[in-house]
Parts: structure tokens; C-alpha cells; sequence
């Protein structure tokens, strides 16, 4: 559904899993970064490891935070 939407409009920032069904999130930065090369995207994860943040920070992902986020205003100032 995601990515339908993405096909139908602009957005700034994209927020995604890692681990999703379907699709893991390193697959959908590299589409969404071949669609729409402006849209910053965020990845999120409870399964991350140093390995997966330097692909996703390769593949150019704005940022990569470990799931659960301190707050909604720590997501605000990113």
C-alpha cells in the first residue's frame, strides 16, 4: 500500500520499517530512491545492527533509528 501511494504522490519524508511484510526497507530505499530521489526516508527498526545502518545510510537514507523512539518530539526535530 506504501508504495502504491508513493506511486500517486510526491512526499517529503517517507518513515519505513526494516523488517516488513512483503518488502524488507532497504529494498524500498533503493525503489523509492529511483522513483522520487528527493524524498528523505527515515528507517526504523527493533532489529537493527551496524551492518544494516551503514547499507541503509549508503543507499541514502536520511537517518536510521532503533526502534522503540525516545519520544514524538525527537522524531519532530529530525
Amino acid at each position: 500500500a506504501g508504495w502504491a501511494a508513493l506511486a500517486r504522490n510526491n512526499f517529503e519524508v517517507v518513515l519505513t520499517d526494516l523488517k516488513m511484510p512483503g518488502i524488507d526497507g532497504l529494498t524500498l530505499l533503493a525503489r523509492i530512491r529511483e522513483r522520487q530521489p528527493d524524498v528523505e526516508v527515515v528507517m526504523l527498526t527493533a532489529h537493527g545492527t551496524v551492518d544494516t545502518a551503514v547499507q541503509a545510510m549508503r543507499h541514502g537514507a536520511f537517518d536510521y533509528l532503533q526502534k522503540p523512539i525516545g519520544s514524538l518530539e525527537e522524531l519532530r526535530l529530525l
